[in-house]
């Protein structure tokens, strides 16, 4: 099957090699090619040959990878170790030969295949940051198959098509959300956690028509070709601009990847023409600048070329130990929980064996993670309960017993105790005594939910607890007695994320802003973004050195038509990292998923 329609492709005789790549013309000096894969390379795939051009940053040619595998060279992805993978299509009309994964190393030399149980012309690739790899299936079945290692397929995710299947693929940071294209007007996205499609991404068909390369941005956007142009969406799946060449001619955009630095290299499959026939085809290769659309390099590839790859080098490799600074945030829809670096890059999901969406979170003395989980299903019978995770990870099962509903947020005390709050129901305070699985109950006074976030005064008898309401709440667990609230006065919006700070005060989500209490109660200072942004905030967790993270509760809204109506259209979440002292804004990432509550690990 033809991947360009309309086209006729007049082959000349054009032929590119190793030799073309690695001698240039007379009078000009060739350095010699560097025989390992670098930060900033570019690698574009061939379509009749099926080889793989290896050029430098600077857009001059470096080698060809000739691999061991028939059929033309489509989609490319590199796994964090900096090995190269490249998807064939079939070699022949039965699908006999090609139709299958090769990997290269970091020194250019084929590995052979990948994978095994193609359906028919796997075309695009992308790597969870556990190491799995999603496999992308142009025609036939056109299912996504993810590899957990090089053998079978541990998964078929049968996703909805357009024109073609899964065309070209990427995963967000969430580790769950799918996104694709299948050659029509739209985004479409797959959980792949919860194996359910998922509303397409854009809010309007791509501009030209189709939808074809796919890259996801670090703001939870999405960068995608679509016929004559390279449209960028924002988190909302709202178009918000467009990337093109200056001056006309006939543009048809295919892969694209990022550089990192703000730029972005992206295949224009270029047809020549005579009268009105067309007589060949090459493709051109340019570099955007991502905020000003400005072509910043170009190099033509002489012959049909379809995806483009820039190496990131040999990233350093997933760490499998938590690690103090590291940032944990749980997540709503999936269950998980993302397992995030101090600078507030990826490092991996915590996927556990409780089902349900993952709430508040804190490490006990030792390091291990608890996660509360509420009701998966409406008679609550599965979910309603805590998982642990050990210090690499792994899960340890369920902690505790007798949760009424909705265990929401965790505390411990010094001598190791764990005291779990309850959203609803009785919305009761359970405390579990170290070494046993049945509680000791504390029914606290409510607002408009039960104990939704809790945390313990260093005395070990001081509960303060938020409600959902106006107020910091507070137990005293030594006495079992309620206390008056803690606040002086109504805070400035509903309560949820609370954490006691050193000096005695409190720090607590009050929807539109963070506010700080000092030890008496009183209002000392609010945080809060500066723009535009949405701003309902969470759960929040000090780092211990005069920062703090929080997750603002993202939606992106659109307005409609009728009486000028917002209506929210997207869910995502970010996450900050905010100066106590002076409320400057130190850090943040997105991640693309609703998300509830952060911890830090010590």
């Amino acid at each position: 099957m033809k991947r360009r329609t309309g086209r006729l492709l007049v082959l000349l005789g054009l032929v590119i090699s190793s030799i073309f790549l690695m001698h240039p013309g007379p009078g000009v000096t060739a350095a010699m090619p560097h025989l390992t894969f670098a930060p900033g390379d570019v690698f574009v795939s061939t379509e009749e040959n099926g080889t793989v051009q290896w050029w430098n940053p600077d857009g001059t040619p470096n080698a060809v990878l000739a691999g061991v595998v028939p059929g033309s060279a489509e989609g490319m992805r590199f796994d964090a170790a900096g090995n190269l993978y490249v998807t064939h299509w079939c070699r022949d009309p039965l699908c006999a030969t090609g139709n299958t994964v090769e990997m290269f190393n970091t020194n250019g030399a084929s590995q052979g295949t990948f994978g095994s149980g193609y359906n028919c012309n796997p075309s695009a690739l992308a790597f969870d940051a556990a190491g799995n790899a999603y496999v992308g299936q142009a025609d036939c079945a056109g299912a996504v198959l993810k590899f957990s290692s090089g053998g079978l397929p541990s998964t078929a995710y049968i996703v909805a098509a357009e024109r073609r299947a899964s065309f070209k693929i990427d995963l967000a940071a969430d580790g769950c959300t799918l996104f694709y294209t299948s050659w029509g007007p739209n985004v479409k996205r797959f959980n792949v956690c919860t194996q359910t499609q998922l509303p397409d991404f854009n809010l309007a068909p791509m501009p030209g028509g189709e939808a074809i390369g796919l890259r996801l941005l670090p703001d939870g956007g999405v960068l995608v070709s679509s016929g004559a142009v390279i449209a960028r969406l924002d988190a909302s799946g709202a178009l918000v601009q467009t990337y093109s060449l200056p001056g006309g001619g006939y543009q048809y955009w295919f892969g694209l990847d990022l550089v990192g630095d703000g730029t972005f290299w992206a295949v224009n499959n270029v047809t020549s023409s005579l009268s009105s026939s067309s007589v060949s085809s090459t493709d051109n290769v340019y570099k955007f600048n991502l905020a000003t659309g400005a072509v910043q390099a170009s190099f033509n590839t002489k012959t049909p070329v379809i995806d483009v790859a820039v190496s990131p080098g040999v990233k350093a490799a997933m760490r499998t130990t938590f690690a103090p600074g590291d940032v944990f945030v749980s997540t709503e829809d999936s269950g998980v929980v993302q397992w995030w670096n101090p600078d507030g890059t990826l490092n991996a999901v915590l996927v556990g064996v409780v089902p349900g969406s993952a709430e508040g979170m804190r490490f006990d003395a030792t390091g291990n993670l608890y996660v509360t989980h509420w009701c998966r299903d409406p008679s609550c019978a599965s979910g309603n309960t805590v998982e642990r995770f050990n210090t690499n990870g792994a899960s340890q099962g369920t902690f505790g017993s007798g949760y009424n509903c909705n265990p929401h947020a965790l505390a411990f005390d010094a001598a190791g105790n764990a005291y779990v709050g309850q959203a609803d129901c009785t919305g009761a305070v359970l405390r579990f005594s170290v070494g046993s699985q049945l509680p000791t109950t504390y029914f606290v006074a409510a607002e408009r939910r039960g104990s939704f976030w809790v945390d313990l005064a260093a005395d070990g008898c001081t509960l303060f607890y938020t409600s959902w309401g106006p107020n910091v709440k507070r137990f005293n667990v030594c006495t079992q007695t309620q206390l008056p609230d803690f606040n002086l006065a109504p805070l400035p919006g509903d309560t949820t994320g609370l954490r006691v700070l050193p000096d005695g005060g409190v720090l607590v989500s009050c929807g539109p802003v963070i506010a700080r209490l000092d030890a008496s109660g009183g209002l000392v200072q609010t945080y809060s973004l500066p723009g535009g942004e949405y701003q309902y905030w969470f759960g929040l967790d000090l780092v211990g050195d005069g920062t703090f993270w929080a997750v603002n509760d993202y939606w992106q809204y659109v307005s409609l038509s009728v009486n000028n109506y917002t209506s929210p259209v997207s869910h995502t979440s970010s996450v900050h990292k905010f100066d106590l002292a002076t409320r400057a804004l130190r850090a943040s990432f997105n991640t693309r998923t609703p998300a509830i509550d952060v911890a830090v690990s010590r």
